[in-house]
């Protein structure tokens, strides 16, 4: 049975393989992102949880999207990205969701 990480241990890995890839130390991502240097240490160590918006700045620094620090075994070489809808399932989602006010 594999054990299920937790969402801190996902993120200091990805965070930890981001940094080491790109060089970045606590100190050199603080510059970059203007975190504090203890708040990057203890997203590391998994003592504290990481918010929206500190996420958003890792991301930025590394040319990501915020959700794609938060999937299990990121291959930083090659990030996931969504699938683009086709024209037909954006209007299908359209209707739905008008079929949903309707319904409200």
């Amino acid at each position: 049975m594999m054990k299920t990480l937790k969402s801190r241990e996902v993120i200091a890995a990805n965070l930890r393989a981001l940094m080491d890839k790109n060089k970045h130390s606590e100190g050199e991502l603080h510059n970059r992102t203007g975190l504090s240097q203890s708040t990057i240490g203890r997203i590391l160590k998994c003592e504290s949880a990481a918010t929206v918006d500190t996420l958003d700045a890792i991301a930025n620094v590394y040319g990501l999207s915020t959700w794609q620090i938060m999937v299990a075994g990121l291959d930083i070489s090659n990030p996931p990205v969504l699938k683009q809808l086709t024209e037909k399932e954006e209007a299908f989602y359209k209707k739905m969701r008008e079929a949903m006010k309707v319904l409200q």
